[in-house]
């Protein structure tokens, strides 16, 4: 994977957020749906949005 990214670091209720979306897009597809989080870490994206998980 390129070193840009790293995994996100998500508040509880970030989190349990996907984790309804993936119970409600199981339901829709009838798959075994997985969401990953990754944050980028390129110096471009720090000076678009701040981030509110550092």
């Amino acid at each position: 994977m390129n070193s840009q990214f790293s995994v996100a670091r998500l508040t509880p209720e970030v989190l349990t957020q996907i984790q309804h979306l993936e119970d409600q897009l199981r339901l829709d597809s009838n798959q075994n749906i997985v969401l990953i989080a990754y944050s980028d870490n390129s110096s471009e994206s720090h000076k678009s949005r701040p981030s509110s998980n550092q």
